[in-house]
């Protein structure tokens, strides 16, 4: 079923232990879907062999959306190889993990990106540290206009409004950037009202969000 997606535009593939083999085939090639634009990915396991195994062979150089709404690893080592093997160019990103990823391992993934336009966090904690990346040197993903970050269900944000606020100004105001961010959503009341409306009346729309999906 896997091969014979060659030529479709948008697929989206969900991993269970009910009704899907729990592990792909060991000779199964390598799958490569050039027309292939969106790709979402789900599992509920934690471990999921097959889903890392779908992963590790695909390959998609004119993906623009990708979905994850999977536990990936601390370091996203099997997703960052992915998009560096595609060489794709990224304009949406969403990330729904019940796991936590490190900061090294947001950065590297976000390195590989710098033509996203959307981009949505939902970890499983997301950190100052975390949020620090949207400021490094050179920038990363430069062309950034809509950014929402939660905490998966049944997890804690541990970032500061402080650092936050921060970042928002940094990315509204850095002339370095390509584009400056125009739409944030959190799953929190920001609470430094000075800053939130001078963010505000520069033009950037910031919402709370419910991160219950």
């Amino acid at each position: 079923m896997l091969s014979s997606l060659r030529n479709v535009e948008s697929v989206t593939l969900e991993f269970s232990t009910d009704g899907c083999v729990r592990q792909l085939r060991p000779e199964l090639p390598a799958l490569i879907y050039p027309q292939l634009q969106s790709l979402e990915l789900s599992s509920h396991d934690i471990c999921f062999i097959g889903l890392d195994q779908f992963i590790e062979r695909v390959t998609t150089p004119k993906l623009t959306h990708l979905f994850l709404r999977i536990s990936l690893s601390e370091e996203c080592s099997n997703i960052i190889e992915f998009i560096r093997r595609s060489s794709c160019g990224l304009s949406s990103l969403v990330i729904h993990s019940a796991m936590p990823v490190s900061t090294a391992g947001l950065s590297g993934l976000l390195a590989l990106v710098p033509e996203l336009t959307y981009l949505e966090l939902g970890l499983a904690c997301i950190t100052d540290e975390d949020l620090l990346t949207f400021s490094a040197t050179p920038s990363l993903v430069p062309r950034l206009e809509t950014l929402s970050i939660f905490a998966y269900p049944g997890h804690t944000d541990l970032y500061s409004d402080t650092v936050l606020l921060d970042i928002l100004e940094h990315r509204c105001t850095n002339e370095q950037l390509i584009s400056r961010l125009r739409l944030v959503q959190v799953d929190r009341l920001i609470t430094e009202d000075v800053r939130l409306n001078a963010l505000r009346s520069n033009g950037l729309v910031v919402v709370k969000k419910d991160s219950d999906r």
